[in-house]
């Protein structure tokens, strides 16, 4: 996968669970926590992502 990836991201259970904990909250939405692991990635780079695209896969 060297030379496809510009970056991965390591989130922890614990970050996995403040974010699905959120998405209830704010959302009402239930989700799968791997899926989940993709938004919590997002969401610790948030600074690094404003005003870029980006391709997030969970």
């Amino acid at each position: 996968m060297k030379g496809r990836l510009d970056n991965v991201t390591l989130v922890s259970d614990k970050k996995i669970l403040n974010t699905t904990k959120q998405l209830i909250e704010i959302k009402g939405i239930i989700a799968e926590p791997s899926s989940i692991a993709a938004l919590a990635a997002a969401n610790k780079l948030a600074d690094k992502l404003k005003e870029k695209k980006a391709v997030i896969n969970g």
